[in-house]
This record gives C-alpha cells, structure tokens and sequence, in this order.
C-alpha cells in the first residue's frame, strides 16, 4: 500500500514537472506570435525598430535555451546555404551608407539591426521544432498584424483624401512650405507613433501583401477550417479594398499575376518529375536574371554612361522600377548630402 502511494505520488511529480515544461513552451509560443503580430504592425516604426530587433535577439536566446535541437548533417548543409545570402544581406543594410547616414542610425543601432536580423532567422528556423507554434498561427498574426496597420491607414488617407482621391485629383497638386505635392501620389499612413505622408509605392505595400494573400483561398476549405478561411478573406479583402479605395494601379495591376498564377497551381495539373527541358529553361533564365541583377548592381555602383541613356537606359534606368533601385544602391555606397529639413514623401 506504502509502495503505491510512493509510485503515485512520483507519477504525479513527474505528470507535474512536464506540465510545467509544456506551459513554458506554450508561453514562449505566444510570445512569439504576439511578438510577429508586433513586427508585422511596424510597431514604433524606424525610429524604435531596436527594440524589436533586441527583443527578437533575446526571443531567439529563450528558443534556443528551452527548445532541444540537434542538427543533421542535411540541415547544417541548408542553414550554410541560407546564411550565405543572408550574411550579405545583412552586412548591406545594416552598415552601407544608406542605413549609417539615416536620422536614427550608427555603428550601434547598425550592430543591434544584425542581430535582429539573425535572431528572425533563428526564430524561424526553430519554429517548426516548438509543439505550440505553426505555420497557421504565424499566419494570423502576421496576417492580423498587417491588417491593422493596413486599416489604420486607409481610414487616415480616406479622411484626407477622400474615396478614388488618385483618379479625381490626377494631375493636381497641393503646396507646404512653397513646394508643391501631387495629390494623386501621396497616402497617408501610420508611421512608427504618427501619422506621415508617404509616397503610393511604400504606403500600399501592405495592402498589396494581403491582397496577394487571398489567392490562398484557393487552397483553403471553408468547411475544414473556417477560421483560417474568414481570416485570410477579411485581412485580404481589406488589402484590395485599400488598393481599390485609392486606386493605386500598378499594385492592383501586379495582382493579376500573381493570381494568375494561384489559379495554375490549383487547377492545373502538374507533372510529378520534371521534364528535362523545363529544368534546362529554368537553370537558363535563373542564369539571364543573374547577369541582369549584376548589371543593375554595377550600375547602381558605378553609374555607367552606356547604361542610363539610349535603348539600354530604358532597359537599366527606367524611371518606373529600376531607376529608384539604382538610386537606394548607389546611396548604399556613396555618402549622401546633408538630410532636408522640407516635407518629403517616403
């Protein structure tokens, strides 16, 4: 009878101390996905983005510590493939030109961003090891996240602007401080704790992001996860609706794409192995848009003659989508004038 009690009492100590394990896997999880949702919000905006990238580093040290991990020789294959380009990524937006030179940079805030940067890494990669996090989870708060943000805005640049404001006041101009703005090229959104106007291009790329998301309606069932489902579709909606509500064109125009192609995934038939000649034409076209990204990055550096005039200049430095790019890699490497007090947009 005494040995019984004994075996039950260690049973229930046992039964004890994994549940207590399980409850702070449980509670990290949520931190995490508040923490994404957090993120995903643009909480504090550039000025306080360290803090994010400091929780993110501290987040990745608790992952690290709770969660039991070992490494394949196949995974560590991958995370060297990974961390290459990620490696270089963060070198570059963390101590070019570009970033030190900004209002709220240094080497110190250029150091906190690397390891925010490697500490979202980790996070991911550890995500699938954690029991309480999934990728549907991830999934509403990212999801969540940028609706808000998304929904702040729209109401913000509604009550400027008004419905359709692009197409009614196209061409016109508004002036602050003797310099004149268009109309029809400016959003206003919530950036960091204020209210800031911003150009279309960076203020509806949000918006553009979940309403890219609802091709995954396809995929989804509403009878087998109508969370999921009522999510994505409200979140998305919200996106077209700001895209719609402006309009902004050119998001709503790359859309189509992107559609297009959820549409071929779903409802056209897929060989299982590939045919000799798609992987031919794939290598080769990763091959064209390897040289061309080439091109346009010594360009950008460079600031070659060849190429920013005659055929080739409407090639490399259209005025639509490659010449912004050439302008944020050469301030990436060249040190740029003294920062203007005027109102500028984002």
């Amino acid at each position: 009878m005494e040995q019984t009690k004994i075996h039950e009492t260690n049973e229930t100590s046992a039964n004890s101390n994994g549940g207590q394990k399980v409850d702070k896997e449980k509670i990290l999880a949520y931190v995490i996905l508040g923490f994404l949702g957090l993120t995903s919000f643009g909480f504090g905006g550039p000025q306080y983005s360290y803090i994010l990238s400091a929780v993110g580093f501290l987040l990745a040290i608790a992952v690290l510590a709770f969660i039991p991990y070992q490494a394949s020789k196949n995974e560590n294959k991958a995370l060297l493939y990974y961390a290459i380009p990620l490696g270089i990524f963060t070198l570059f937006s963390s101590f070019s030109k570009f970033h030190l030179d900004g209002q709220f940079s240094s080497i110190s805030s250029g150091l906190i961003n690397v390891f925010g940067i490697v500490a979202f890494f980790v996070l991911g990669f550890m995500a699938r090891k954690m029991k309480y996090l999934s990728l549907k989870g991830i999934l509403y708060a990212v999801l969540l996240g940028l609706a808000l943000l998304s929904l702040i805005s729209m109401i913000a640049s509604l009550a400027e602007y008004g419905f359709f404001y692009a197409a009614r006041y196209k061409g016109m101009v508004y002036y602050y401080d003797g310099i004149s703005y268009p109309i029809d090229g400016e959003y206003t959104m919530l950036f960091g704790f204020n209210i800031a106007a911003v150009s279309l291009r960076y203020g509806l790329q949000y918006s553009f992001l979940l309403a890219a998301s609802l091709v995954a309606l396809l995929f989804v069932s509403p009878q087998e996860d109508k969370a999921l489902f009522i999510t994505i579709a409200s979140c998305g909606g919200l996106g077209l609706l700001s895209l719609i509500f402006v309009p902004y064109l050119a998001g709503l125009l790359l859309l189509i794409p992107v559609y297009a192609v959820g549409v071929i995934l779903r409802f056209v038939k897929i060989p299982q192995t590939t045919p000799k000649w798609e992987k031919i034409t794939a290598w080769a076209g990763l091959g064209v848009i390897g040289v061309l990204v080439l091109i346009v990055m010594i360009n950008g550096i460079a600031d070659i003659k060849a190429l920013n005039s005659g055929a080739l200049g409407r090639i490399f430095n259209n005025g639509r989508y490659l010449m912004p790019i050439n302008e944020m890699i050469q301030a990436m490497f060249w040190k740029q004038g003294a920062p203007s007090k005027k109102r500028t947009l984002i």
